[in-house]
């Protein structure tokens, strides 16, 4: 299977749980999910999609417009998994209201954006993220970071995570890396910091010595010119 045409669901009014995975799915043209208002669970695991910027996308870089959806969804699981997807809007999950499982591992990703799932507006989401070749910075450390924190988002297997780049830390787990993965870029602010402020500093004690060595030169110059000077 390459193509979904539109309105393959138009009369699924009632239909609750769609499984398309397994095959060699590319493209969900406009209007295919049109009118799967109760639609609860989808899943599109082990397909050739490979990127996500509305709810659904295809092959490549081509968008499947977000008009070819409900505007609020009412999809509780959304299973992803083993795919190519490699980027991720930030407003993509927007529409999920009623999201509580959201499954990408064993897809592309590299890096995560904290707007795309802070705009999860749930009551509780469970995420699966494992399985992707994560580069590990301190940019991914912060957002994962910030996930972690938000109270309605679970990412439920965190500490199978692992990173693919840089080099060093091939193979080795966020959980185990982040807290020392942003030392150095730490250490390298503060010392760049501290530099620029001796400078600086340095820069305004020279300056004051000057302007009081020219005072200090310019009084001596008059008082001599005052006593050299003949009575009249």
């Amino acid at each position: 299977m390459i193509v979904f045409p539109p309105l393959s669901f138009e009369y699924l009014d009632n239909l609750e749980k769609l499984d398309l995975s397994n095959n060699q799915l590319t493209s969900i043209g406009p209007g295919v999910l049109r009118g799967l208002s109760r639609l609860r669970q989808l899943y599109l695991q082990n397909n050739r999609l490979t990127e996500y910027k509305g709810l659904f996308f295809v092959d490549g870089l081509q968008l499947i417009p977000s008009k070819s959806l409900p505007v609020r969804l009412s999809i509780q699981v959304l299973q992803l998994s083993n795919n190519n997807i490699s980027q991720i809007d930030p407003d993509a999950l927007a529409p999920l209201y009623s999201l509580v499982v959201l499954i990408l591992e064993g897809n592309n990703l590299q890096h995560l954006k904290f707007k795309t799932f802070i705009s999860l507006h749930t009551t509780a989401t469970h995420i699966q993220l494992s399985g992707n070749p994560w580069s590990c910075d301190c940019d991914l450390h912060r957002v994962f970071s910030k996930i972690l924190h938000v109270r309605h988002l679970h990412i439920d297997d965190y500490r199978n995570v692992t990173c693919q780049s840089p080099p060093q830390l091939t193979g080795a787990s966020l959980v185990w890396v982040d807290s020392q993965l942003c030392i150095a870029e730490t250490a390298t602010v503060l010392v760049i910091t501290v530099t620029v402020v001796v400078t600086v500093v340095a820069a305004v004690v020279m300056a004051e010595r000057n302007r009081k060595r020219n005072h200090g030169k310019n009084w001596d110059t008059e008082s001599q010119t005052q006593t050299q000077s003949p009575p009249s």
